[in-house]
């Protein structure tokens, strides 16, 4: 929306403010963070080295640098082509072409596991790439909506089906740990069930028609804060809590944990977005400051 609305320079330059400078910002200190938890966590001696090392290692950041990779490295040309041929494909081979290509990277990744953590990154990056490319072109064929969202692809009890046979396939693989390629069935059975729960959300949104609020801009605005400050915050309140709840627990040990860290990173934006050079740091607006004036007091 933003490439077509105002142009590849605007989006190039909101991408880096919004993506880049995050990024950059992000990583000096997330891997010290992480590695002084994990130190701390395993009882380990803190060392220089040990601080070097982790800054070797991208953690969660990897997502934003696949993101600025698929923002900066292709053109928009391209997914305009893209958007082009998905147009005159019917729904359920394009729903099929999705998911024989995110398998295929997902297999690639599975071959190039061992050749280090950037080298990996690339089929990862393409993977989601699939999915960057099907959600532009939906953009820019959105006067198909209401024709693709009468698909039987697309029909709630399917997509809740779906999404009980996945969550079968990885209980049965947690509680019967089976070898070989059987261990990796329940990983392709979600990547059939990501695609189309990925056009039933989109759909689910546009019946919504949800306006402009300040609820919703503001999710929009800390998703990024959120997703960059929840891992250490997740880690950190799973490993404090973790004596407080038994085995018998877990969901609710789960949910605790996962509800306490999404509060504190909001909490973490709502810090970061009151103080300028911060906001501007994580690819935030300041919060606007109302100026009252301040009435002259007259001389009776």
């Amino acid at each position: 929306m933003v490439f077509l609305r105002k142009g590849k320079d605007f989006f190039i330059q909101n991408r880096k403010k919004r993506v880049l400078v995050p990024l950059i910002s992000a990583f000096a200190f997330i891997p010290g963070v992480m590695y002084l938890l994990a130190a701390t966590i395993k009882g380990s001696e803190i060392t220089a080295a040990g601080l070097a090392e982790g800054y070797t290692h991208l953690h969660h950041l990897w997502f934003l640098v696949s993101l600025s990779a698929m923002s900066f490295f292709i053109p928009g040309s391209v997914y305009a082509k893209i958007a082009a041929i998905f147009r005159r494909l019917p729904f359920p081979v394009l729903v099929g072409t999705l998911i024989v290509s995110c398998n295929f990277f997902f297999v690639l990744k599975f071959l190039l596991k061992d050749a280090g953590e950037l080298v990996s990154l690339i089929p990862v990056t393409a993977r989601f790439c699939v999915y960057y490319a099907a959600g532009y072109a939906l953009y820019l064929n959105r006067d198909k909506i209401p024709e693709i969202a009468k698909s039987p692809l697309l029909h709630s009890g399917l997509v809740a089906a779906l999404a009980l046979v996945c969550y079968a396939a990885f209980y049965a693989t947690f509680h019967y740990n089976p070898g070989g390629v059987m261990k990796y069935l329940p990983a392709l059975a979600s990547s059939v069930f990501s695609v189309i729960f990925s056009y039933w959300i989109v759909f689910c949104f546009e019946k919504m028609r949800l306006k402009e609020n300040r609820l919703v801009n503001g999710i929009v605005d800390s998703a990024l804060v959120v997703y960059i400050m929840h891992y250490p915050l997740t880690i950190s309140l799973a490993w404090l809590l973790d004596d407080y709840f038994p085995d018998n627990l877990s969901v609710t040990y789960v949910v605790t944990v996962t509800t306490v860290a999404l509060i504190l990173s909001a909490c973490c934006y709502g810090f970061i977005k009151r103080i300028p050079v911060l906001a501007t740091l994580f690819g935030l607006k300041p919060a606007s400051t109302k100026i009252v004036p301040v009435a002259n007091p007259v001389a009776k």
